[in-house]
């Protein structure tokens, strides 16, 4: 057998209060379908440069394993996966957390572990904090790199990743409603149909729903409002001419 163990980006995520989710989901069909209806756009979700990328995920209760090549397809096929994840868990009320990092890994069907698994679980759990996905030097040196040969790795690394107050780099999940919220004119009340303003409202209503009821919760209540005030900073502000956008804002008390 060979000894697979090589550099590889890779990520690990923490699905905040998914035991609390599958107790919920025990007697609920619905929300199950959803659960694995998530956990499974891992895996389809198609990264936006062409390549093949050894992609793996593996999944163990509320945390998940991924990693792939390091280059610009496995990169970007692993940012790609973790957005739609995190996209389709905000749209059930669920938060996410990880890091991601490049090193040393051995994955297989079977079998991970590696120093690169090591540092994108510390990134995750010490320091991320928040619900972000945390990218370490490592990563946005690549994404540099990347970006000076290819076109869209080069566009994706402006929009898509972004720089927090602490001066660490988190992956920008809220892009495509953003642009979504930014771009459509309020007054067109057929745009109300589009995929992104139905999921783009539920989820503000969920976020605006975990807000309310974790007031009086130290644990829980600095994680929503972090993310609820990315959602008013990136979705939700007012648009160039002062309007407010079709989607509206977070309010807080």
């Amino acid at each position: 057998m060979s000894d697979d163990y090589r550099d590889r980006v890779v990520a690990f995520v923490d699905i905040l209060g998914f035991s609390s989710l599958v107790r919920s989901a025990d007697q609920d069909p619905e929300l199950r379908r959803k659960i694995v209806h998530a956990l499974r756009q891992v895996s389809i979700v198609k990264g936006p440069i062409e390549g093949d990328t050894s992609f793996r995920a593996q999944n163990f209760s509320d945390c998940l394993i991924l990693t792939a090549d390091n280059t610009a397809a496995g990169l970007w096929r692993i940012l790609f996966a973790i957005s739609d994840l995190t996209w389709y868990l905000l749209d059930i009320g669920v938060l996410l957390r990880g890091g991601v990092t490049i090193g040393n890994v051995h994955h297989d069907d079977e079998v991970a572990y590696g120093v690169g698994i090591n540092e994108a679980y510390r990134l995750e759990d010490k320091i991320a904090d928040v619900p972000r996905v945390l990218l370490d030097e490592k990563v946005m040196e690549a994404c540099q790199t990347y970006a000076e040969n290819n076109e869209v790795a080069s566009a994706y690394l402006n929009a898509r990743i972004l720089k927090d107050t602490d001066g660490y780099h988190f992956l920008n999940f809220l892009l495509d409603v953003s642009l979504f919220n930014q771009r459509g004119n309020p007054a067109d009340t057929a745009l109300h149909a589009h995929g992104l303003f139905v999921d783009g409202t539920r989820v503000l209503n969920e976020l605006q729903k975990m807000l309310d009821g974790s007031l009086d919760d130290p644990r829980v209540y600095p994680k929503v409002k972090w993310i609820s005030e990315l959602w008013n900073d990136r979705v939700s502000r007012p648009l160039e001419d002062g309007r407010q956008p079709m989607i509206g804002r977070i309010k807080f008390p």
